[in-house]
């Protein structure tokens, strides 16, 4: 009987250890996430401030003289920007439809007779 307490009370001292080692590792992850999250408010912060001195300092025309003395400029990918592709895109079939005497359809009515050019 004396062997079944003490085996209950080691058992639930070594339960109760266990329960705190487990919160304080939550914890101490709770603190290095809230940590970090301030190191990234701080670069961010100076980053911003990086970015305020460089356009105080630089003008569109700079930049503008500045690539033209390199050469010839030219897209760093051979693909057109999606945005490009697409309005392409709508003006080719925009086109082919007028070509074809297709009519058009009520939302480009209903456009054009709001918008008098």
């Amino acid at each position: 009987m004396f062997a079944k307490l003490v085996t209950l009370i080691v058992a639930l001292g070594v339960l109760g250890c266990a329960l705190l080692a487990q919160r304080q590792a939550r914890l101490q992850a709770a603190s290095e996430a809230a940590q970090a999250q301030l190191r990234i408010r701080v670069a961010d912060e100076r980053l911003l401030r990086l970015r305020a001195r460089v356009a105080a300092r630089v003008s569109p025309q700079q930049v503008e003289v500045l690539a033209s003395s390199i050469g010839p400029l030219r897209p760093a990918t051979d693909d057109p920007p999606i945005e490009v592709a697409r309005a392409a895109a709508g003006a080719e079939k925009a086109s082919e439809s007028k070509a074809k005497g297709k009519p058009q359809s009520p939302a480009h009515r209903v456009a054009r007779s709001k918008n008098p050019v």
